[in-house]
């Protein structure tokens, strides 16, 4: 048999194994944004949400824990963005910093790395075969140098399709239930 009938044979097979449904929800059901989903996440471990400060170019979400007297700072950022800017911007001299982006998590802010992160990603959802939405938003977090009692946080739930779709339809569920209740 000819190689090229073989290869559009296999190439047909590997189109009609897309499911073109699932390829369209996944763009339709975007879910919470990266903000919401941090304050969920957060909350879920046992952080208070406290206040979102600006300074004009970055927003940065401040979160209380019960066993540290000084703030837990998350700061959504372009995952493009200088990180030497980002830790003058936020905290203190001698707190520990972390990045996050999609399953990446690191004391040291690499771009390439996140580059790469992005376009596996990126390319696997033009296929809805990636758990994430690639948004192009990291995380900065800064965990104070006094606190070091802080819970472990799975950081690759803000970006997960899932997590996102069940944060934007718990406000809808409380909502319902409190209809039925009353």
């Amino acid at each position: 048999m000819n190689r090229w009938v073989v290869r559009c044979l296999l190439f047909v097979l590997l189109l009609a194994s897309v499911d073109p449904g699932g390829l369209l929800r996944a763009r339709v059901e975007r879910g919470a944004n990266i903000e919401t989903a941090v304050k969920y996440l957060l909350a879920r471990d046992g952080m208070t949400y406290r206040e979102t400060r600006s300074d004009g170019v970055l927003e940065s979400m401040i979160f209380d824990w019960p066993s540290c007297s000084e703030p837990f700072q998350v700061v959504p950022a372009p995952r493009t963005f200088d990180s030497t800017t980002l830790l003058n911007a936020v905290g203190a001299p001698g707190d520990l910093h972390q990045f996050a982006y999609l399953s990446l998590a690191s004391e040291h802010e690499t771009r390439f790395s996140f580059f790469l992160e992005h376009l596996k990603h990126s390319t696997l959802g033009l296929i809805a075969m990636t758990p994430y939405q690639a948004d192009g938003i990291m995380l900065m977090i800064n965990k104070p140098q006094a606190c070091k009692t802080m819970p472990r946080v799975d950081w690759s739930l803000a970006w997960d399709t899932a997590y996102r779709l069940k944060v934007a339809l718990e406000p809808t569920r409380q909502q319902s239930s409190d209809a039925i209740s009353r």
